[in-house]
């Protein structure tokens, strides 16, 4: 229960808050639940899509997100189960 405001805050950010507070709400929220960095870069580029707008960066910046919370979620998960 303590972790649906977190989801929240980072669902609404893409229309309330400036990319970079962004991109560390999914990130926060990526720790918690590991995709979600990646489903909020679709909804990134799926909300402010633009025709001939190029590269998807939202989704881009969310398998980077995703991809280092994968990775320091396994660090942390490791080392808490060796203390």
């Amino acid at each position: 229960m303590k972790r649906v405001p977190v989801f929240v805050f980072a669902s609404l950010s893409p229309l309330l808050f400036p990319f970079p507070l962004t991109v560390v709400a999914s990130f926060v929220a990526s720790l918690l639940w590991v995709p979600f960095g990646l489903l909020m870069g679709i909804v990134t580029d799926i909300l402010y899509w633009a025709p001939g707008g190029g590269l998807p960066i939202g989704t881009s910046i969310g398998v980077a997100v995703t991809l280092i919370a994968f990775i320091v979620r396994k660090f942390t998960k490791a080392r808490i189960m060796s203390s």
